[in-house]
């Protein structure tokens, strides 16, 4: 009976350059060619393309967990790097609609408050509190009350 002779394992490497003098040349890793920049590019799409496989796949929470994972161990440059990528498509979570709105619309969202908000609101920074000391959001307040 012959013996069946099974090829070496490649380590992800696919192609021409299936060697193990390739994969042998591997720093740290049996899995990633560092010395051969074609192999190492073509294995990083595979894999990038096998994570976004997995990821579409994922749960919710799963993937919170994931990137919670990536970003821990991405330097702050990195950091920095996702956060200018998602900066333009992920809303503020919290935004002064004072700043954002024109004044004209601001005054009137200020002009339904009573007397005890409108009071309250102008302890919450300069801008509230210029908006709520405007005498004619008090005039009607005032009057109605007799003050």
């Amino acid at each position: 009976m012959a013996a069946k002779h099974r090829n070496p394992p490649t380590y992800g490497l696919s192609g021409a350059h299936n060697s193990l003098s390739v994969a042998s040349k591997a720093h740290f890793s049996a899995w990633t060619p560092v010395n051969h920049l074609p192999s190492n590019e073509q294995l990083y799409q595979e894999r990038r393309a096998l994570i976004g496989h997995w990821y579409d796949m994922w749960t919710h929470g799963q993937r919170q967990d994931f990137l919670r994972f990536v970003l821990q161990r991405s330097t702050d440059r990195q950091q920095r790097h996702a956060f200018d990528l998602l900066g333009p498509q992920v809303p503020a979570q919290s935004e002064d609609f004072a700043d954002v709105l024109p004044r004209h619309l601001t005054m009137r969202i200020f002009s339904f408050l009573d007397a005890r908000s409108l009071c309250r609101a102008s302890s919450v920074n300069w801008r509230w509190h210029f908006i709520a000391e405007q005498d004619w959001l008090w005039h009607p307040k005032c009057t109605r009350y007799g003050w």
